[in-house]
């Protein structure tokens, strides 16, 4: 008898998966083709090669008869939590460092009261570690750790 050795896996919306297929020679990715139109959302029921690059799972709730109150109170909490993200990148974008402004690098950097121009250097550090991460090909405990470890850094600096 021949070994099979075919194994599925099936995610709504599981993006640390759509990063295997990259790493394991064997994995490939397969998703529903979606038609998008302002809000609304047509599943086209043709599976196509590739991962999903965001998640319908409010739709398929929708799709599925959850109650309307529930779609709702999901759409909303996913607004807020669009909007905090969009905020924190602007955030971070905000202390990210600027390559294309003109800067004398042998200019020397004035040390403040407080020793800022250190924090300052540290924290710019930091940012620039932050931003470099591949945050897409870690794993949930990796960024978890990294995020503790950045925190302690940033507590020390």
């Amino acid at each position: 008898m021949p070994r099979r050795a075919a194994k599925t896996i099936v995610a709504t919306h599981y993006h640390e998966l759509n990063s295997l297929a990259e790493r394991l020679s064997r994995v490939r990715n397969y998703r529903m083709d979606v038609l998008e139109e302002g809000d609304e959302v047509v599943f086209l029921r043709k599976v196509v090669p590739g991962g999903a690059d965001k998640s319908y799972g409010i739709y398929v709730a929708e799709l599925a008869g959850l109650p309307r109150e529930v779609v709702r109170r999901a759409r909303q909490i996913l607004r807020e939590l669009e909007r905090k993200a969009a905020a924190d990148r602007a955030a971070l974008d905000s202390l990210q460092i600027s390559f294309f402004s003109p800067q004398d690098e042998d200019a020397p950097i004035a040390p403040q009261a407080n020793g800022s121009a250190s924090r300052d250097g540290a924290l710019s550090a930091l940012v620039v570690e932050l931003a470099g991460l591949d945050v897409d090909n870690m794993t949930p405990l990796q960024a978890l750790a990294t995020l503790a470890s950045l925190r302690d850094r940033a507590r020390t600096e």
